[in-house]
């Protein structure tokens, strides 16, 4: 599903870089991502979503060179493969939580939005406890709804991967739980790959593998995340 070789990233600014000698994710796996802040691991994420480009190496997703590819082109990429949790949610305030949870439809020409993904926005909805508030603005939710919008948004169009930045941050323990338990819920059933990264070590022993990024290094051998020792 992703390879990265010989990457380098460096932002002109302050100098950080971020290097990658090789990390291959294979499809269905979920992977977490863990280091200190500053380390570079949304970085690493931004990369594999081509949102940012290489100086040097190349990032790979579903055989497609995307460090290659043009600025359009990693856009329909992000909007065809990839679902996208953010730390921050960002939901549109004034659009309904059935509307945000849609959006990828509305800004993806390449996506029909006919009655079969409506009818999966719902599902995800009463799954998730929302079909009652799917109509009230998001700007009315709780945090710990919007962060559930914002999970069934990254999957209602069924992405291959999933990407997630630091999605329970702003959740208190029991609705950082919650959220976790259906983000993974969902990837399973789904059978997408998911890079999420994290500070909370008690979730590890949930993934396939921990790839823990260091001071702008990423190591990707490293052991299972039920072993225990990650950085």
């Amino acid at each position: 599903m992703i390879e990265l070789s010989d990457i380098t990233f460096a932002y002109e600014q302050d100098g950080f870089a971020l290097r990658a000698e090789m990390l291959s994710i294979a499809k269905g796996e979920k992977i977490a991502v863990v280091g200190p802040s500053g380390s570079g691991k949304t970085t690493l994420l931004h990369l594999i979503a081509g949102i940012l480009v290489p100086s040097c190496g190349k990032v790979q997703v579903e055989g497609q060179e995307v460090s290659a590819m043009s600025d359009k082109a990693r856009r329909r990429l992000r909007l065809t493969t990839m679902g996208m949790v953010f730390q921050g949610i960002e939901l549109i305030d004034y659009l309904s939580a059935r509307e945000n949870v849609l959006l990828p439809y509305r800004i993806n020409s390449a996506r029909s939005l006919d009655s079969a993904a409506k009818q999966r926005a719902e599902e995800l909805l009463e799954r998730v406890g929302l079909q009652a508030v799917s109509g009230r603005a998001a700007s009315g939710l709780s945090q710990g709804e919007r962060q559930r919008v914002g999970i069934c948004r990254a999957l209602v169009a069924q992405p291959g991967l999933v990407l997630a930045d630091e999605p329970t941050s702003s959740l208190d323990d029991e609705n950082a739980a919650s959220a976790l338990d259906l983000l993974i819920q969902l990837v399973d059933e789904s059978g997408a790959t998911l890079v999420m990264l994290t500070h909370d070590k008690a979730q590890l022993p949930r993934f396939d593998r921990v790839v823990a990024v260091d001071r702008g290094e990423v190591s990707g051998a490293v052991s299972g995340a039920t072993s225990g020792g990650v950085r």
